[in-house]
């Protein structure tokens, strides 16, 4: 894979992954009043937090792909 275009492709889906990832959990996880109430709120932190490292690392592989900084 040396083709510079393949390797931005491969970066704008690695975004694409990441808004997909974040969406995802927020659509499927219930807001955080909703977690205080049913007494699932540290479940609730553990997963957003889990959501926000997994959409930094995309964010951090995607912007090291498209800046094409490779060996």
């Amino acid at each position: 894979m040396k083709s510079p275009a393949l390797w931005k492709l491969v970066g704008v889906i690695v975004l694409a992954l990441v808004v997909f990832n974040v969406t995802l959990g927020y659509n499927l996880l219930p807001s955080m009043s909703e977690s205080q109430e049913k007494m699932t709120f540290a479940p609730w932190v553990i997963t957003w937090a889990l959501i926000a490292v997994s959409a930094g690392c995309g964010l951090a592989l995607a912007s090291f792909i498209l800046r094409g900084k490779r060996a």
